[in-house]
């Protein structure tokens, strides 16, 4: 039961530490990066990458959940499906989110898939090394962060045996790492749920821009999208 926690809570705080890291490549890249600056916005930014991170967690909570269900469950291989998809987007987003920013100057949304159906259009502002360096940085950063977790996934899961573990406390357990994914999906025990608008700590529109989170900002801001022609 021990390597299942750690497992999770493991992977929890792997995805917790590359946002960080990721946050300080983005403002290396965009804007400069200052020490000072940069602790400020990884401790306002930390809220809202919990919450994606708990989210990146979702998955292996249900997977480890079934595999108690298994004498031997072979979690490394049953995880690689989605280590690739996950990996791949937090890869596109945060170098699509990264180059485009100096052109936009605000983070990654909803309105990308605008411009995703004339690509032609939308690439026209920029040279064909430029996409050409984009493609290759993802596929490396996409390939390394495949590696990384799969290293860190144990290969495979024992049955839990009941003389060590009854089943109270092994579902106990297993009810605390939920509740901990849920808070932090929600973005803490208060009234508000995790939003953008949380991560906003001064007047300087990059400092704030640096600490959102581009997979949180895109998959909410698609969320809060209005089907105007159903309303009408």
């Amino acid at each position: 039961m021990k390597k299942r926690i750690a497992y999770l809570l493991g992977n929890f705080a792997l995805l917790l530490v590359l946002f960080v890291v990721l946050k300080a490549l983005f403002m290396l890249y965009c804007g400069g990066f200052n020490l000072q600056d940069f602790a400020l916005v990884a401790f306002h930014g930390l809220q809202l990458d919990m919450a994606t991170a708990a989210y990146g967690t979702a998955i292996p909570f249900v997977v480890v959940v079934i595999s108690l269900f298994f004498n031997t469950f072979p979690l490394r291989k049953v995880m690689a499906w989605y280590y690739g998809l996950a990996t791949l987007l937090v890869s596109v987003v945060f170098c699509v989110d990264t180059a485009l920013y100096p052109f936009w100057n605000f983070k990654l949304d909803a309105s990308i898939f605008f411009y995703l159906s004339s690509p032609k259009e939308a690439l026209a502002s920029v040279s064909g090394g430029f996409v050409a360096l984009g493609i290759l940085l993802i596929l490396l950063m996409h390939l390394s962060l495949l590696w990384l977790f799969a290293k860190t996934t144990p290969k495979t899961l024992h049955r839990v045996t009941f003389a060590r573990w009854g089943k109270l406390k092994q579902s106990a357990l297993m009810l605390l790492v939920a509740a901990l994914i849920f808070v932090s999906m929600r973005g803490g025990l208060g009234k508000a749920t995790a939003n953008v608008g949380m991560c906003y700590f001064c007047k300087e529109e990059f400092l704030n821009h640096s600490a959102v989170n581009p997979i949180f900002s895109l998959l909410y801001s698609g969320s809060k999208q209005e089907d105007f022609s159903k309303e009408f």
